[in-house]
């Protein structure tokens, strides 16, 4: 199995060129860090959503080895807006690759030994920060001023503190301060023709 791992802040454009990777490549499967929140329906405000601590960690590396061995899995599902898990699950069966994105996935050695190709997208502060003021007020139904409040907060010193370093033991490093996707599009033409290489080997 090929596990592509794609990191960075939030807003760097991860999740794009996660999606646009997946589309490039057939018996694909997409993983996201963010399907892993704990429920936190009852006390989301005292919750660190960009701390390692929120996640359940475990559960994907499971689901990591679980593919590897070739099995499925039943990946939750998560609402943002209400800090909830839904009872219903969403049913992987096994690939030959796995793209996997999330901030914090490049944190975990348990989860980077998984990872055949480790990619950080590297993005200017701001641009990620209107990014994802722009994301949490259209997806997510949440108010400017709850938004700053987390980004100066939570955001900004856990991606100094751990999403950051992490961009040191990257295989690629991508730089996305343009809001055209057309840099993510070729990087994951390049990427998809890497793999389908290693595949046919």
């Amino acid at each position: 199995m090929i596990t592509v791992g794609i990191a960075g802040g939030s807003g760097s454009g991860k999740s794009t060129l996660a999606r646009l990777l997946a589309k490039s490549i057939n018996n694909c499967v997409l993983l996201q860090q963010d399907s892993y929140y704990k429920d936190f329906s009852e006390c989301p405000h005292k919750i660190n959503f960009d701390h390692p601590d929120s996640l359940d960690l475990d559960s994907l590396k499971l689901h990591l080895r679980l593919l590897a061995e070739g099995k499925p899995i039943e990946q939750p599902l998560y609402d943002f807006t209400t800090h909830r898990r839904l009872c219903s699950f969403r049913r992987i069966d096994p690939q030959p690759v796995v793209v996997l994105d999330g901030t914090l996935i490049l944190t975990d050695p348990q989860i980077c030994s998984f990872i055949t190709l480790k990619i950080f997208i590297d993005t200017a502060a701001d641009i990620r920060f209107i990014r994802r003021l722009r994301r949490d007020r259209a997806e997510r139904g949440r108010s400017v001023e709850s938004i700053v409040e987390q980004y100066l907060t939570q955001v900004k010193p856990m991606h100094e503190l751990l999403v950051e370093p992490c961009k040191v033991i990257a295989d690629i490093v991508v730089r996305n301060d343009d809001e055209k996707i057309s840099s993510l599009e070729r990087i994951a033409t390049i990427v998809a023709a890497w793999i389908q290489q290693r595949l046919n080997t």
